[in-house]
């Protein structure tokens, strides 16, 4: 009963989230832009001192266990949706196929960063050098999201190219 009341609450006032959320990422679009400063969002948590001792599958293991846990405010929306949109379906191959895109998407770089680290330490060496226009030019594209969000343009971005898939897709 409360998880449909908050939906209904979310959904009577859709508008104001939508638009108090496009104001947040211009905020944080302007933050990594450099226009100011939100000095929380600046601060960082490390455990590296006490895991430089542990080698191996260990270090391994904490590794991975810090990103699952930095990630899932991430991961977490788009893997429940899509675990919602494949257990909605009554086709199990458009679950499957979901789920098995999803999980490259996040294996695929995962490995190809380990098997190309070396030159990856190499082209991140190039990078710095151009690291405050990165940073500028991040803030810029999290801003046009923001607006993008406060207009609702998202969803005529959504409805425009899903009228532009063929009718008969077999594999989604």
């Amino acid at each position: 009963m409360s998880a449909g009341a908050l939906g209904t609450f979310l959904g009577e006032n859709i508008e104001i989230f939508r638009r108090a959320g496009g104001v947040i990422v211009i905020i944080f679009g302007l933050h990594i832009a450099g226009v100011f400063k939100i000095n929380i969002l600046n601060r960082q948590l490390s455990a590296a001192g006490h895991v430089n001792k542990i080698t191996g599958w260990g270090a391994a293991f904490l590794t991975g266990c810090a990103f699952a846990l930095g990630w899932t405010p991430c991961v977490g929306p788009v893997l429940a949706s899509i675990l919602a949109l494949a257990g909605s379906s009554a086709d199990v191959a458009k679950g499957f196929w979901l789920l098995l895109f999803y999980s490259l998407g996040l294996a695929v770089p995962f490995l190809l960063t380990a098997v190309f680290i070396k030159r990856f330490f190499s082209f991140f060496n190039f990078i710095k050098k151009y690291y405050k226009q990165v940073e500028i030019f991040s803030g810029v594209l999290l801003i046009c999201v923001g607006i993008a969000l406060i207009n609702n343009w998202f969803v005529a971005a959504t409805s425009f190219l899903l009228q532009q898939l063929p009718q008969t897709s077999s594999v989604l």
